[in-house]
């Protein structure tokens, strides 16, 4: 009899535990899904701070260059904008990262506009650029998570899993092998 009452205790006991098992995984999953909402929420507002930068990759680099005075020749004399991109129309404009010895190729190029509007007349001249120096690439300034976001996505394009993606604006977008276009916003998507 002593035995029956210690079982049917433990098993109380673990019938109690179980439910406060259950809620507790309950309360997890809703501070799961918060927790991804405001890193959304985050990545949002930082990639919206970027949407007046161009990342320019491929420009050739010299030890003592004005990257300025070279952002403006390119803009404005090769690739021809009108009118031109006048020097106020930057706010800064800098090379990415630190000179590494031992690595190839030039460091990208960081270029801030002051205005949205002076940003959209160059991501514009994308196609120009092609045409004109196809070592250069306009890129949007993505934030960590879509560029991770990005790469994947031209995995599965190199896959064939997709036909096309790419950046506009910051917002990430697809061409499904249905040709539908999507933008696509969660990490999982990209899986």
């Amino acid at each position: 009899e002593t035995l029956n009452r210690e079982l049917s205790a433990a098993k109380t006991e673990i019938q109690r535990l179980n439910a406060s098992l259950q809620s507790l995984q309950g309360t997890l999953t809703a501070k799961d899904q918060l927790i991804a909402s405001l890193e959304s929420k985050v990545d949002e507002l930082e990639q919206y701070s970027r949407r007046n930068n161009v990342r320019i990759a491929g420009l050739e680099e010299e030890d003592t260059e004005d990257t300025g005075e070279k952002m403006l020749h390119l803009i404005n004399d090769v690739l021809n904008l009108d009118p031109p991109l006048e020097i106020n129309e930057i706010d800064r404009v800098h090379r990415i990262g630190t000179r590494r010895e031992g690595t190839s190729g030039p460091r990208p190029v960081l270029l801030k506009l002051a205005t949205y509007r002076s940003r959209k007349r160059i991501m514009n001249l994308r196609t120009t650029l092609k045409s004109k120096r196809k070592d250069i690439f306009f890129n949007d300034d993505l934030t960590r998570l879509r560029s991770e976001m990005l790469w994947k996505l031209r995995s599965k394009k190199k896959k064939g899993l997709i036909q096309d993606c790419w950046s506009i604006d910051g917002k990430l977008m697809i061409k499904d092998n249905a040709n539908i276009i999507k933008q696509i916003k969660l990490m999982s998507e990209t899986d």
